[in-house]
């Protein structure tokens, strides 16, 4: 059942998922800190960098067909 699933990724495909999830993050901690501040609230802070997490999450870890699009080439065994 769940061998016909992918489960890689290409090396370009792991470049462009940890550039991805490092730039989703960052955007949202740093509008979750200024959300926090007009609020007065941390804790709406953390919600927002919490929302960043998880969305860079559902985004980056699954091997989505956008990561797989280089595969490696490997060269033929020699007898």
């Amino acid at each position: 059942m769940f061998s016909s699933i992918p489960t890689h990724m290409d090396f370009a495909g792991q470049a462009l998922a940890e550039k991805l999830y490092q730039y989703i993050i960052a955007a949202f901690t740093f509008i979750g800190f200024f959300w926090g501040l007009w609020c007065e609230q941390f804790g709406q802070t953390v919600y927002v960098a919490g929302a960043g997490v998880f969305l860079a999450s559902l985004l980056c870890l699954p091997p989505w067909g956008f990561y797989r699009r280089q595969p490696v080439k490997w060269l033929q065994r020699e007898a």
